[in-house]
């Protein structure tokens, strides 16, 4: 147990630091950015669809809600982020969510108003394994997610013409990151 309270120590201190520097540099408080930790996979979740989705969407099941999560300030996110990622042994990710065209708000304490989407609210995903720690813009978000998009419009049309090779690793992959919690982020 005193292992994974440093290593948890570890990772929410290199996602801080990192966070902080970047809200610092982009003209954001890090006090009153709506943050969202989670894990890498489910990261790479969020990007194929392109959105944060809920993280249970049947309302009152195992006593969730259907809500997207997260919080205002840095070390919410960034320490829920860190006990997910030791927790599952893989790196941990804290999204920083700011739209001001748009604004999301958190309601009710741990519930945000909407959805964010990726590249739009998303600014950017801070992902640190408790060593290396680096920033993923969210411009590259939206890249990698209008990659995944064209990926999959690309398969649906090859399957549509009979060819189901591709489709078929697709949807392997889709349902291996949605047994790990694809586009789920958790608490923020």
């Amino acid at each position: 147990p005193a292992d994974l309270v440093r290593t948890q120590q570890e990772y929410s201190a290199a996602l801080l630091k990192a966070a902080r520097e970047w809200t610092a540099k982009n003209g954001l408080d890090g006090d009153k950015v709506i943050t969202n930790g989670t894990t890498l996979d489910a990261l790479l979740g969020i990007v194929m669809v392109g959105r944060i989705e809920a993280s249970n969407p049947h309302r009152g099941f195992s006593g969730e809600s259907a809500q997207v999560w997260g919080a205002y300030g840095l070390e919410g996110g960034a320490s829920y982020g860190a006990k997910r990622g030791v927790g599952r042994d893989m790196p941990a990710v804290l999204l920083l969510i700011d739209n001001p065209k748009d604004p999301i708000k958190v309601v009710g304490g741990e519930t945000l108003s909407r959805a964010p989407v990726v590249g739009d609210d998303i600014r950017a995903a801070v992902v640190s394994d408790g060593r290396r720690t680096f920033v993923i813009e969210g411009e590259s978000l939206r890249a990698l997610a209008a990659s995944a998009e064209r990926w999959r419009g690309a398969v649906n049309e090859r399957a549509r013409a009979g060819d189901m090779s591709e489709y078929s690793a697709y949807d392997r992959l889709q349902r291996r990151l949605s047994a790990e919690g694809v586009a789920k982020a958790d608490y923020g």
